[in-house]
């Protein structure tokens, strides 16, 4: 599938957004949550149905790389680590949005700040896991898809010199001494 360019501005916050899910569900602390006054989507609508959302990106996710038959047992690990990812993140934030309301100490902030990392990067290897021997199945056109999704090629951009796409900045040049 060939994505446009001005379209790829917005998909790598996408992707990034997937792995980085349980960092920003659960940023918010549990005093933060327990003031929000419309509730997030509980667990017990995780339990009605498939998530709309996760689904969603699984659905993007699958157009964007172009997916063949041969391909789709792989993919199908990886989509369901996407489910599994996000149904931990959903578990944590719940219980999170279920403790007491009372202000945390700072020592509470850290282990609270520790935990969060841990779970992100549980759930960023377990995608990385399912993602990798599927990467290695990829075309080459495929590949540089995925790799625009993970925004690698606007970092390349920046190394090699090239324009950056429109609407952005071009990067700082090097300070010279």
């Amino acid at each position: 599938m060939n994505l446009k360019r001005a379209g790829l501005r917005t998909i790598p916050a996408i992707a990034m957004g997937l792995i980085a899910a349980s960092a920003v569900a659960l940023a918010a602390t549990p005093a933060a949550l327990a003031q929000t006054t419309a509730p997030a989507a509980s667990h017990a609508t995780q339990e009605a149905g498939p998530d709309p959302y996760v689904e969603g990106q699984i659905a993007f996710w699958k157009a964007a790389l172009d997916i063949t038959p041969a391909q789709e047992s792989q993919w199908n690990k990886v989509a369901a680590a996407m489910r599994e990812n996000n149904d931990e993140t959903q578990r944590t934030y719940d219980k999170l949005q279920s403790a007491p309301s009372q202000p945390e100490t700072a020592v509470q902030r850290i282990e609270s700040q520790l935990q969060r990392a841990e779970l992100s990067a549980k759930e960023g290897k377990r995608f990385l896991d399912a993602f990798r021997p599927l990467y290695a199945s990829l075309s080459k056109d495929q590949k540089a898809t995925a790799d625009e999704l993970m925004g690698q090629s606007a970092a390349k951009a920046a190394n090699t010199g090239a324009p950056p796409p429109p609407n952005e900045p071009p990067p700082a040049a090097p300070a010279s001494h």
